[in-house]
């Protein structure tokens, strides 16, 4: 695993290093939240099934700068584009 520095520059370093780490591995992949979704283009692109959580509304909060909320609200608009697989899917196969 790759660890980056604690700021907003070393967690989008260390997410893309997660997400690169993950396209070489087997199975599902699962990310729990949204703030580099973008990332996940690489799953579609290598066809790998990938499910998001999409946590929340978190470019709305008031503790991060302008652009800030522009990256996270990016990213909350591309997530649902680029994972493979729906999580309300995965809800109604966990139901039957």
């Amino acid at each position: 695993m790759v660890y980056g520095a604690a700021s907003p520059v070393g967690t989008i370093r260390f997410d893309l290093a997660s997400a690169i780490h993950a396209c070489k591995e087997p199975g599902i992949v699962l990310t729990l939240g949204y703030n580099t979704a973008v990332f996940s283009i690489l799953y579609r692109l290598l066809g790998k099934t990938s499910l998001m959580n999409m946590d929340g509304l978190e470019w709305r909060r008031e503790k991060w700068t302008r652009m800030q909320r522009l990256w996270l609200r990016f990213n909350e608009r591309a997530g649902p584009h680029f994972q493979t697989t729906s999580s309300q899917i995965i809800l109604r196969l966990a139901n039957t």
